[in-house]
């Protein structure tokens, strides 16, 4: 069952979803710096780079404003990841299909909803409620490395809500080592009151927010890793693509799954930035595809999988 209310939007799309003004209307001073971003964006600037101008503006009303945000895009994402679906059908498809045939996968996300924990919790049956939970376990791991609507960094025990807390109090040390995860809708763990550990949808956001034992396992997954499948992303976070390349080995066998409108752009941006990985040994351009992540998982996934057991095989 789905909502299509709550679908996940694309950052692009982001300000135009619905159930994200009704969010909004419950944090005034978020919702009034995104009055000016839409302006901004009607007016033909970018999203991220209209955001960002806000976040690098000193005075002290938009600093206001600015430190709301991040609740607010808490909040929606948090409803998304509970409201939009019951079943993640292609997360739970592309885990049964890896992890569930005995190959060890780490799944790297940007994205701060739970959907995929959601997959995850009822394959492999992981609650995902300690930081550990994440890395613990020899045949996956999953790394969000720009936060999650339900991790943060505590703030306040005196206050009932972050909405309460943001009006009292600066932000708390964010620190990554300071994350705590299995925070609930609002922000709550036990007797506190978290401020939101996500990085925001800024131009050039250069920013990993994500536990450092997180970022220790996965360096040493990749460091003996060979086969990439990259699936919905754009190709412009540079502090992914930097991590990646510092961290990555050779590259056997490699997949890019865009959607038709911005195929050529996100293609031409990873050839960029990752020749070797998409210039894989195994068929040049093999897995690049351009129509979705569904079409995929119906038309490609099977042969990208058979080709990686056919490589394994050997060793």
């Amino acid at each position: 069952m789905k909502d299509a209310e709550w679908r996940p939007p694309v950052v692009a799309d982001l300000f135009s979803s619905r159930s994200l003004d009704g969010v909004l209307m419950n944090y005034p001073a978020a919702q009034t710096l995104m009055s000016s971003v839409r302006t901004e964006v009607r007016s033909g600037q970018p999203f991220e780079r209209a955001i960002r101008s806000h976040v690098e503006n000193s005075n002290p009303y938009i600093q206001r404003q600015v430190k709301e945000l991040p609740i607010a895009l808490q909040q929606f994402f948090f409803r998304v990841s509970h409201n939009y679906t019951t079943e993640a059908i292609n997360y739970s498809h592309l885990v049964n299909r890896t992890v569930g045939q005995g190959i060890q996968t780490a799944f790297i996300t940007l994205n701060y909803d739970t959907l995929l924990e959601k997959s995850l919790t009822k394959i492999v049956g992981e609650s995902f409620g300690a930081r550990d939970s994440y890395i613990g376990s020899a045949d996956w791991l999953l790394v969000k490395l720009h936060g999650s609507v339900d991790w943060g960094y505590e703030w306040a025990s005196t206050v009932s809500s972050a909405l309460e807390a943001v009006r009292q109090f600066e932000p708390p040390n964010r620190r990554s080592e300071l994350i705590q995860v299995g925070l609930d809708l609002n922000l709550r763990k036990e007797n506190a009151v978290y401020y939101p550990a996500m990085v925001l949808p800024v131009e050039g956001k250069y920013d990993l927010v994500c536990p450092p034992e997180h970022i220790t396992r996965l360096r040493e997954f990749l460091s003996n890793c060979s086969a990439y499948l990259f699936i919905g992303c754009s190709g412009s976070d540079e502090d992914l693509f930097d991590f990646l390349t510092e961290t990555c080995g050779r590259v056997f066998l490699a997949g890019l799954v865009t959607g038709e409108s911005d195929h050529n752009d996100v293609v031409r941006r990873f050839k960029a930035k990752m020749p070797n990985a998409i210039a894989s040994p195994l068929g040049q351009d093999k897995y690049i595809f351009a129509r979705g992540f569904t079409k995929f998982l119906e038309q490609k996934l099977d042969g990208f999988l058979a080709d990686l057991k056919q490589y394994l095989g050997p060793r």
